[in-house]
């Protein structure tokens, strides 16, 4: 419950399930979950832009995508960035 993850540029391969994610049979925690993917590539990447990614699964545009960037997710008011 309440998880969130986002997967940017990631390789999906055989052993990817269709539906992306699991709620682990906690049908409450899709109301509280988030899980997101930008430009996933693989032979399970398609999924994404089709049906049979589960309910709670979002396939990003590039302007949401930005907000989970390594930058944005890990810089902080102490002025640290962190380098490629």
């Amino acid at each position: 419950e309440y998880a969130k993850t986002v997967l940017l540029h990631c390789e999906l391969g055989e052993h990817i399930h269709p539906a992306g994610f699991h709620d682990w049979n906690k049908a409450s925690a899709r109301d509280t979950v988030f899980y997101g993917e930008y430009q996933s590539s693989g032979s399970k990447a398609a999924a994404v832009s089709t049906q049979s990614r589960a309910s709670f699964c979002h396939a990003l545009d590039s302007s949401q995508a930005e907000h989970f960037s390594r930058e944005a997710v890990l810089s902080g008011s102490d002025g640290w960035t962190p380098s490629l």
